[in-house]
């Protein structure tokens, strides 16, 4: 009896691995569809689909819809009263911003995109020289703005003759009509996000150190190709 025992327990056992094995296999082809169908999002930036928020382990439905496919250059021109300065939570880590995701029109005037995981949306707005400038504005996981940004043009270090010990912060005033720029101010460039630090030398403030900041998001590495050629080929 004790025999016959002991030889049922063993086929369990077999029984049981073998299960196991596919059951692991099962579930790494499962999880392996999801990473693709998120790849997929970044690489083509065709997909369409809804906003899923998360908070904690919970997640929300929104019943509102990402379109990577859509065309920010054809958007109507929005009159938004956040156009004319930048802001960006990462300044300070904590700076809570009142906006969020459900004050935006999702129709004519707002391209809402997922990319890399994070969403956010592009406005065309029309700027006081009458230029045309892209709203770039970023939402957290539970769907409250971290920062936004209003680019006319997203230049490169080397453009601006970002130079410590000649640099000046006036010498930065006609790249960053948008930046509230003082002794220490964070930039968007196209290799990414930047601190400056300026030091009092006679009449001017001159650059005096480049750091990268210890809360960061960069605008070049965070939307979708054609929405950086925006904002890079923009004349």
């Amino acid at each position: 009896m004790k025999r016959y025992i002991s030889i049922c327990l063993a086929c369990l056992f077999f029984i049981l691995c073998v299960c196991g094995c596919d059951l692991n296999k099962i579930l790494e082809s499962e999880l392996k569809v999801d990473t693709n169908s998120q790849k997929a999002v970044s690489k083509t930036g065709s997909e369409r689909g809804e906003i899923i928020l998360r908070l904690g382990e919970s997640t929300i439905r929104t019943r509102l819809y990402y379109d990577n496919s859509s065309d920010a250059s054809q958007l109507k021109f929005c009159k938004n009263e956040r156009c004319t300065y930048n802001e960006s939570r990462t300044l300070s880590g904590t700076k809570s911003m009142v906006f969020t995701m459900d004050l935006f029109d999702f129709n004519d005037n707002c391209c809402v995109r997922c990319f890399n995981g994070q969403y956010y949306c592009v406005q065309k707005v029309k700027t006081e020289n009458d230029r045309i400038a892209y709203l770039f504005t970023f939402w957290d996981e539970i769907g409250n703005a971290i920062c936004h940004f209003c680019i006319e043009k997203l230049y490169s270090a080397a453009e601006c003759n970002i130079i410590p010990g000649k640099t000046t912060i006036n010498d930065l005033k006609k790249f960053f009509p948008y930046d509230s720029l003082s002794s220490v101010t964070e930039l968007q460039f196209r290799e990414g996000e930047y601190q400056l630090e300026f030091s009092k030398k006679g009449s001017d403030y001159v650059l005096d150190k480049i750091s990268t900041p210890a809360f960061t998001l960069s605008v070049s590495k965070s939307i979708l190709p054609k929405d950086l050629a925006l904002i890079t080929n923009n004349k």
